[in-house]
């Protein structure tokens, strides 16, 4: 889509976001926006208040399904064809995905939606099995770094069928390399390496490619760190000429300031929104065969599903409505 389609399928699905969500906080409202926005949707209220009932008849108020990620879970239930059908399987999955490892709810409940969104009922319970197991070896190679919010990661490996155990070695190599160059949080590190490992460049030019973008960008004042700058990989991911990239994060940028919610008092950080100014670049330069299943759009959906959800865990106590 074009900056203005963009801005324009944002504005409205915001207005959307505020009225249905008025209790949840403007990191959610935004997150709501930009789900519907990715997929070329304009938000429904009425489908959206279906599906708040749905999930309240389903679930109790002290449940995870109504906490932290109840925001983004009814947005993707109001998206897709049959809301009940669609909580039924994340929940489905949720359950899969305990049986016999010590998981988060809350990241838990996030890898389920990543692995409803990608799988089918045949693979479902080999891709849960695998996610489990990528999820321990993450533990073991990393118990210092490593917890709950590796979680959707190791969906994402799982769904690529990293049964070999290739990615991680490859999010491993990345890894050291980043750390030898690199001085930022380790944890942050393994984040983007983790993503890194998911193109088809070696890890020293993943790496190399990896730092001059995040060095052009700060160096056109458009610093994307901490936790975003996993959003980077994404892009190093898509093969893109840093300097188009950046003028296009610029161009983004620049759109979503015009946004209600995404700058000011109020709203979103200039991290935050620059990752999502990246995050539409991603969608804009995507083709049909990169990365997850046909889709790049699952992955910068994840990235910033796992961003999101790890900032409003320690910021929002959840309102239940």
């Amino acid at each position: 889509m074009s900056c203005i389609a963009w801005e324009e399928l944002l504005k409205s699905n915001v207005e959307v976001m505020s009225s249905a969500f008025k209790t949840d906080g403007n990191d959610l409202k935004i997150l709501g926006a930009f789900l519907c926005s990715a997929y070329e949707q304009v938000a429904d209220s009425n489908r959206i208040n279906e599906c708040k009932s749905i999930l309240k008849d389903r679930f109790g108020a002290l449940s995870e399904f109504r906490g932290n990620l109840q925001v983004p879970l009814i947005v993707k239930m109001s998206l897709s064809d049959n809301p009940s059908e669609y909580l039924n399987r994340v929940s489905g999955i949720y359950e899969e995905l305990s049986a016999g490892y010590k998981m988060g709810n809350d990241m838990r409940l996030l890898a389920a939606i990543i692995l409803c969104d990608n799988t089918t009922y045949d693979n479902q319970s080999r891709v849960c099995e695998l996610t489990g197991k990528i999820y321990e070896s993450m533990k073991e190679d990393h118990k210092i770094l490593s917890g709950q919010n590796d979680l959707p990661f190791a969906a994402l490996m799982s769904i690529q069928n990293d049964d070999d155990g290739h990615m991680l070695e490859c999010a491993e190599e990345c890894y050291g390399l980043l750390t030898q160059t690199f001085k930022h949080s380790k944890k942050d590190m393994l984040n983007v390496s983790r993503i890194l490992s998911f193109g088809d460049i070696s890890a020293n030019e993943s790496v190399e490619s990896f730092v001059k973008m995040y060095d052009a960008l700060k160096t056109n004042k458009l610093e994307i760190k901490g936790m975003q700058m996993t959003i980077l990989s994404v892009l190093v991911n898509l093969g893109l000429d840093v300097d188009e990239a950046v003028s296009q994060i610029a161009s983004n940028d620049k759109m979503l300031m015009d946004i209600k919610g995404f700058h000011g008092a109020f709203g979103l950080s200039s991290v935050n929104r620059r990752m999502y100014a990246a995050a539409i670049t991603a969608l804009n330069n995507s083709t049909q065969d990169t990365i997850v299943e046909g889709t790049v759009a699952s992955s910068v959906m994840s990235v910033i599903l796992s961003v999101e959800m790890v900032a409003i865990m320690f910021l929002y106590i959840p309102v239940v409505s």
